[in-house]
């Protein structure tokens, strides 16, 4: 084989290498929430309906509504993960953690997709554990630009798998709620104007 044909062969090998292992680095981000199959769909239309949306705090300021599938006790362990690689922040003379003027990303991040095409990407700042309920409640920074930190994510993860969550960042707010039906979530779109004018004490 001749020399250049042994060279054009290697380079191809190490572009190939080179470009799986960026595509799977970038793929290695963990996604919170999976469509739901349209038989679950239709069973939890009526409790949406007739429930939910009846007794939404936020009802009047209801943009939609969509059903997610999660893990619970998989979406709680990604969550400590995304803890335990904090130390990547800065810290000020406080020591409290610093939202990064460059993004700082990681693989321990976690990808929540409110809605089809509408995802984001957070990493957990602070986790604490119910001393007597034990359930875990997390605190999270938006990992993309155009955020400030200053944004509003949590989570709260009973030990029965129960879901409590809200995202609120200028111009979107989701609630996350629990459905009767065991690993499957309700998300809703809020009115984040609307909201923010009638309550800015708990929006701002």
């Amino acid at each position: 084989m001749k020399i250049e044909t042994i060279f054009l062969v290697f380079a191809v090998l190490t572009w190939s290498i080179s470009s799986t292992g960026e595509s799977d680095a970038q793929d290695d981000i963990w996604k919170a929430f999976a469509p739901v199959d349209s038989t679950v769909d239709a069973e939890l239309q009526d409790w949406l309906e007739n429930a939910y949306l009846p007794n939404l705090d936020v009802s009047e300021f209801h943009l939609r509504s969509r059903f997610a599938a999660v893990d619970s006790g998989e979406l709680d362990r990604r969550f400590k993960l995304s803890f335990d690689d904090v130390e990547r922040f800065g810290r000020d003379a406080s020591r409290r953690l610093i939202y990064p003027e460059t993004l700082n990303l990681s693989d321990s991040d976690v990808s929540l997709e409110m809605f089809p095409g509408v995802a984001y990407r957070i990493a957990v700042k602070s986790h604490d554990v119910g001393r007597n309920s034990g359930m875990s409640i997390v605190r999270s920074w938006i990992m993309e630009n155009g955020f400030t930190g200053r944004e509003r994510v949590y989570f709260e993860i009973q030990p029965t798998g129960e879901i409590v969550g809200f995202f609120s960042a200028n111009p979107r707010f989701y609630s996350v709620r629990s459905t009767p039906t065991d690993g499957v979530v309700v998300i809703s779109e809020i009115d984040y104007v609307g909201y923010r004018e009638s309550n800015p004490r708990r929006v701002d």
